[in-house]
């Protein structure tokens, strides 16, 4: 044990360089996952051919929500803003857009982690304990470690007074799925509410229009249609457990209705009572200064709860929630108590390594896939960052 936290902490020499082994490590494991992908051709880059049409059908006016089986498996629910994401990477020739499609993903990610007020000890230790799920979603061609980073930059732009810059981020991130909009609770600490707000609408009007340079005004319009349309398909048969693929739904709500054969158990039942735990210490913070830790926690439960109380989560998502848990834990200044230690441990193994082929076959397909195991640790994590986020919007001042 003492020899990994060494590595995870120690640092290579090249020339007058010195660099970090973790994001060596980070770039090298990047690096790998990229090759591997674009090594298996159209099956290895399918999520990625995915994102790169949505250009190509909003220029020929098709719906970017179809199944174009013939094209890629699967079918895109990304905002029609996302177009504007992926054009670097699309007019490449598809290997190497998928190559550096990956390496973006993991980079922009150790960036993030890298600009958090946290020591390099502690960003370190971030990135070990998010190395897992960065892996899992690489491995996948998924754009999730991009939207966490966005979440975490424009934390620290909010954190630097640079609210027009962050606001970007946020409203990009809600154009391009819906839950990126959460991030509107770093509001809660900004110097200049006002101005954030106001970058906000811009920023939104902006990125809204921004698919104007692939199609036309007319269809813009009605793609934002079959977004909505899609979304709700997606929804409904999400929650339908005799319809929906065991890899979705890995969540709180899905825990329920899996592990406890609660079928007919509704998001709302537990997303309105998880929005007032959350919505009543924010009230409490409009009002009184958010010290430097409880940002951490809120910058933590902003991640896990936009994967643990969505339906669509997967396997893949968790690069949000992990990452979410890895700052709240190793962002604090006292020593980390034994019981939290005890959960990160389960965190670690039933909701990273439960994914990996370190655990069988067979237990993945016949128990942690069909119960949503994935998610019972990392809401158990929620729920002390909502107790911590309580306690100190309440504490005596």
């Amino acid at each position: 044990m003492q020899q990994l936290y060494r590595i995870i902490q120690g640092n290579i020499h090249i020339g007058r360089s010195r660099i970090a082994t973790m994001s060596l490590l980070w770039l090298a494991v990047a690096l790998v996952l990229a090759c591997i992908r674009i090594s298996a051709g159209r099956w290895g880059m399918n999520n990625y051919l995915l994102f790169e049409g949505i250009i190509r059908h909003l220029a020929n006016k098709q719906n970017i929500f179809w199944d174009f089986w013939w094209e890629y498996d699967d079918a895109n629910h990304y905002g029609p803003s996302f177009s504007i994401v992926i054009a670097p990477f699309s007019m490449l020739h598809p290997l190497l857009g998928c190559f550096l499609w990956c390496l973006a993903n993991a980079a922009i990610l150790l960036y993030a982690v890298r600009r958090l007020p946290l020591s390099t000890t502690q960003q370190n230790l971030v990135l070990a304990f998010s190395l897992v799920e960065m892996s899992t979603s690489l491995s996948n061609v998924q754009f999730n470690p991009m939207l966490t980073a966005w979440f975490m930059l424009s934390w620290v732009w909010v954190h630097e007074g640079r609210d027009f810059r962050a606001t970007m981020l946020i409203a990009l991130g809600f154009l391009v799925k819906l839950y990126g909009i959460v991030g509107l609770a770093f509001l809660l600490f900004s110097k200049n509410r006002l101005r954030f707000l106001l970058g906000f609408l811009f920023w939104l009007l902006v990125w809204a229009l921004a698919p104007l340079l692939f199609t036309t005004p007319d269809f813009l319009v009605q793609t934002y249609y079959d977004w909505y349309e899609s979304l709700k398909l997606k929804h409904s048969k999400n929650l339908n457990l005799h319809d929906t693929d065991l890899s979705q739904d890995i969540s709180a709500p899905g825990l329920m209705r899996r592990m406890f054969g609660f079928s007919n158990f509704r998001d709302l039942w537990m997303l309105a009572p998880a929005a007032l735990l959350m919505g009543i210490p924010m009230l409490r913070f409009l009002l009184r200064p958010m010290s430097l830790q409880t940002r951490y926690t809120l910058l933590g439960l902003v991640l896990v709860s936009v994967v643990i109380f969505s339906n669509a989560s997967e396997s893949a998502t968790y690069i949000l929630a992990i990452s979410g848990i890895g700052i709240w834990a190793f962002g604090r200044t006292e020593p980390l108590p034994y019981a939290y230690q005890i959960l990160l441990l389960l965190v670690l193994v039933f909701s990273s390594l439960s994914s990996t082929d370190l655990f069988p076959a067979f237990v993945r397909h016949e128990i942690i896939w069909p119960y949503a195991v994935k998610a019972l640790p990392v809401s158990l994590c929620w729920m002390l960052m909502v107790y911590e986020f309580w306690r100190e919007a309440f504490k005596a001042n």
